[in-house]
């Protein structure tokens, strides 16, 4: 009986596994639809690259708005769960895409409702880490790492699925792409059991916790500037955001310029996306090997190696190797950065911490990235856009070095203090 009743859990496990890596892969296939193909989808719908990059950077903005006012909903009213916030964010996202695709709306009209649509499915990941979060919660365990691994493979594929389609059809097939994934979400997404079991108690715990946060968040901020290393690192990967955002958002036209076509620009997307899953893979292996002073320099290296490739790229094959060097620096800072985070601050700070990572990379990161490349580009050409890109990344890469230094040194420190006592 008792291994017949461990056969039937251990299935259910299994079951919720799949249908969790479904949902991370239909998300990111999604987000591959709307957001890796922003610059084509627009482009076909008359944008001009300034308000391409208008479009997107208001969209990074939104959501780092949106993102903490759903997470404060889903603290403070017992009726917002989970799949509740996900339902609305992925309807929501869909509805403006389509409309923006169907609806004869004013270009005034077109910006805010794309940026919208982008910034409600960017808005998702976070919520989605947290449905995942919730079950292990109570007792359903799910190998989060190997969904996340889903989700990678998912949009590098859907890149050179949808660039083909883009040539078969038009642009206006990656809504109806994006329409079959969202629906296909919501089905799955509805086959979840419920994860969420909070009383009046923890509820009341839960928004006492988030008051004693709020009011503390000056204190936290304090604490978060003492930590220097961090500042520098959270300043070089927002000016690194900076270049590389500007690359991707406009890689179509750097692809083009050099000869490519939409499907090139596909196998483009595809070499980032699953460029990344080695390095975060060994990350936790790396780290115990090498010191956070040394990855830390080995990621502004890699960052000016990928950009620098890519700009100086005389044929699309050179572009794809630049591009393969996303693992070792998006690919291995991203991780990194999140551990070295809850290493060097409180409980307390730790969540204004991860949330400033992602305002200077998703809100101000994005944002430059892509006005600045959108209105070089319409002004002055296609070039400076790439000595604006070659700049910043050369400034990223003084920033990573000086922090990677400062990091040994306070690490040296940290080493001979204990000696001392």
């Amino acid at each position: 009986m008792k291994a017949r009743r461990g056969g039937v859990q251990g299935a259910a496990r299994e079951s919720l596994q799949i249908r969790y890596g479904a949902l991370q892969a239909l998300y990111y296939f999604t987000t591959c639809a709307l957001g890796g193909f922003a610059a084509i989808f627009l482009g076909y719908k008359g944008f001009s690259n300034t308000l391409i990059g208008v479009a997107t950077g208001s969209s990074c903005v939104l959501c780092v708005i949106v993102m903490p006012l759903a997470s404060a909903l889903l603290q403070r009213v017992p009726i917002v769960t989970i799949p509740r916030v996900l339902r609305c964010l992925i309807v929501g996202s869909l509805a403006c895409y389509v409309a923006l695709a169907l609806a004869p709306l004013p270009r005034a009209l077109e910006i805010p409702v794309f940026a919208i649509a982008n910034a409600l499915s960017l808005a998702v990941a976070p919520f989605l880490s947290q449905l995942a979060m919730g079950f292990n919660s109570i007792g359903m365990p799910i190998n989060f790492g190997l969904a996340r691994g889903m989700g990678s493979i998912s949009y590098a594929v859907g890149a050179v699925g949808l660039s083909g389609l883009v040539d078969a059809v038009s642009p206006a097939g990656l809504v109806a792409a994006f329409a079959v994934a969202a629906v296909a979400f919501l089905a799955v997404l509805a086959t979840m059991p419920p994860c969420e079991r909070k009383n009046a108690d923890e509820e009341s715990q839960c928004k006492q916790t988030a008051d004693r946060r709020a009011g503390l968040s000056g204190s936290a901020l304090g604490e978060i500037l003492q930590q220097r290393v961090l500042v520098m690192v959270l300043i070089g990967f927002m000016v690194a955001f900076v270049a590389c955002n500007c690359l991707s958002v406009y890689l179509i036209d750097i692809v083009v310029n050099l000869g490519g076509d939409t499907s090139m620009y596909g196998i483009a997307i595809f070499c980032m996306a699953a460029s990344e899953l080695p390095a975060m893979a060994l990350v936790p292996r790396l780290r115990r090997h090498f010191s956070n002073s040394t990855l830390f320099m080995v990621v502004g290296a890699a960052y000016l190696l990928r950009n620098l490739i890519v700009v100086n790229a005389v044929s699309v094959p050179m572009v794809f190797v630049g591009l393969l060097f996303q693992s070792i620096s998006y690919g291995l800072l991203t991780p990194l950065l999140t551990c070295y985070v809850a290493e060097v601050l409180t409980p307390r700070s730790e969540m204004l911490g991860q949330t400033l990572l992602s305002v200077a990379t998703t809100g101000v990161g994005s944002m430059v990235g892509t006005v600045a490349g959108g209105a070089l580009q319409d002004v002055f050409g296609i070039q400076a856009m790439l000595s604006f890109v070659a700049l910043s990344t050369v400034a990223a890469f003084i920033i990573f070095i000086s922090a990677g230094i400062r990091c040994r040194k306070d690490e040296a420190s940290a080493k001979i203090s204990p000696a001392l006592s």
